[in-house]
């Protein structure tokens, strides 16, 4: 088991503003996470359904609309037949795509996705039916010409907190 280490960091270098003119202070309610390390996001002991169905129960969705749901985004990345397998029975394409199905179920307001069809052969991501749009909303971050210096303070400052430990 990996131990977790959180590295404080102080104040915030930037601040981020919704569409709307919130400032962002946190994680909004409707949102997934697809992890480019998907084997670590799903867990082994569930079958494909449970992963798929968990965040489902812990926002309180009603069991048929759950059912319905889970089916749903498992037969949009086609894994409808695997729906009793087991993760580690799976090859790694289809983990990412049961990770995937399980953020698609989540009807996220916002769906963050790092590199999330790496792991998907170039055959199967030509029959995958999620509805995702061609020009996504993509963070233009890197391209800001402050990116780099902002990208450098961060480094600093982890490094920083590490070497007053």
């Amino acid at each position: 088991m990996r131990a977790l280490r959180l590295v404080a960091l102080p104040a915030v270098l930037v601040q981020v503003w919704w569409a709307a003119g919130e400032p962002v202070t946190g994680p909004p309610p409707r949102m997934a996470v697809v992890f480019q390390e998907y084997g670590r996001s799903l867990f082994p002991w569930m079958t494909v359904r449970q992963n798929v169905e968990l965040p489902l129960k812990e926002k309180r969705v009603p069991r048929a609309r759950r059912d319905e749901l889970v089916t749903g985004s498992l037969t949009a990345v086609g894994l409808a037949d695997v729906a009793d397998a087991h993760p580690w029975q799976l090859s790694g394409g289809m983990q990412q795509r049961v990770a995937i199905a399980r953020a698609v179920a989540y009807e996220p307001q916002v769906l963050l996705m790092d590199e999330p069809f790496a792991a998907v052969d170039a055959h199967v991501m030509e029959d995958l039916t999620i509805d995702l749009p061609r020009d996504r909303d993509q963070l233009t971050t890197r391209s800001l010409p402050r990116f780099g210096e902002l990208r450098g303070q961060v480094y600093r400052r982890i490094q920083q907190a590490r070497g007053a430990q």
